[in-house]
C-alpha cells in the first residue's frame, strides 16, 4: 500500500543522513504515528514536525512528507498509521540485513 512511498523516503533518508540511518531506529519504540518516535524523529535531534519546517516541508514543496511515506496527511484513521508503522519496520529489517551484508 505504501511501498512506493517508502521507497522514496529511504532514498531521502539515505541522502540526507547516509546509509547507516537504518541502524540508528529504534524498532521496539518504532511508531509513525508519533513526532518523536517516527523514522524523522529517530534520525535527527528534531522531532518530526519541528524538521518539517526547517527543511521548508511546511512550505510549498515538492517533496512532502506525505509523498515520501512520512507521513499520511490530515483526516486519516490511527489504524492507517499502524500500517505505515509496520510497512517501514519491514523496510528497515531488509534494509539492515542487506546492509549489514555489504559492510562485511
Amino acid at each position: 500500500m505504501f511501498e512506493k512511498r517508502i521507497k522514496r523516503g529511504v532514498a531521502y533518508l539515505d541522502k540526507r543522513f547516509g546509509r547507516g540511518w537504518v541502524f540508528d531506529i529504534d524498532l521496539d519504540t518504532f511508531s509513525m504515528g508519533s513526532p518523536c518516535r517516527c523514522v524523522i524523529g529517530q534520525v535527527n535531534s528534531e522531532n518530526y514536525f519541528a524538521y518539517c519546517r526547517n527543511v521548508g516541508w511546511m512550505k510549498n514543496n515538492r517533496l512532502t512528507p506525505k509523498s515520501l511515506g512520512f507521513d499520511l496527511g490530515t483526516n486519516v484513521r490511527a489504524t492507517m498509521y499502524g500500517s505505515l508503522t509496520c510497512q517501514w519496520k519491514k523496510e528497515i529489517v531488509r534494509l539492515r540485513k542487506e546492509r549489514f551484508r555489504h559492510e562485511i
